[in-house]
């Protein structure tokens, strides 16, 4: 059975998490491995989950889960969990772009299964680790302004909107703004 807590282990990069969902069911955050983020796959190559990501969709296999690998990168400060449900990986949630004590949240569910609050209960709660046990005094998030539920995710979590870059990120041919978000581990942590 899943809890709220965190076991550190024995390495940082053996953290897992769990959460019990308003609908009932567990979600777990596990340290990224290659072989369960190939499951992904199919999300990062299509136009319409990547047209917020810092990245076009891939067109090919291969550079997809050169992608997805990074994430199981452990060399730097940075660090990724896998988000299951009913043993399925449906995304992601990673801390990374690590400058002594800040650091940027970045988040990800996969379509199908998009507004079941998953992406806020990793946030949620890989935020309360990252000021806690990990002892970043600041983090930061950008979202596409266009992305209400991003944004929503950020403000349940404790963000405040700081800013937003005109037209600074080029995707495809279009030129798009950057919402700019941030939150300090002395801000009140809002209930989940």
């Amino acid at each position: 059975m899943c809890n709220d807590s965190a076991d550190p282990g024995p390495a940082r990069g053996s953290l897992c998490v769990c959460v019990r969902l308003r609908d009932g069911e567990e979600l777990r955050l596990a340290p990224a491995t290659a072989p369960a983020c190939y499951a992904l796959v199919p999300e990062v190559m299509d136009p319409g989950q990547m047209q917020y990501m810092h990245v076009p969709a891939y067109r090919h296999t291969g550079d997809a889960m050169r992608f997805l690998a990074s994430l199981t990168d452990t060399s730097g400060p940075g660090q990724s969990w896998l988000l299951r449900v009913s043993d399925r990986v449906v995304g992601w949630v990673s801390v990374f772009n690590v400058q002594e004590d800040t650091a940027e949240l970045g988040y990800f569910v996969g379509a199908r299964h998009a507004g079941r609050g998953l992406a806020t209960a990793a946030a949620h709660r890989i935020t309360r680790l990252a000021h806690g046990e990990l002892g970043f005094r600041r983090l930061s998030a950008t979202t596409d302004p266009r992305n209400t539920a991003s944004r929503r995710v950020l403000e349940r979590c404790g963000f405040l909107h700081e800013g937003t870059q005109r037209s600074n990120f080029r995707y495809g041919d279009a030129w798009l703004d950057t919402a700019l978000f941030g939150r300090l581990a002395t801000d009140p942590v809002p209930p989940l």
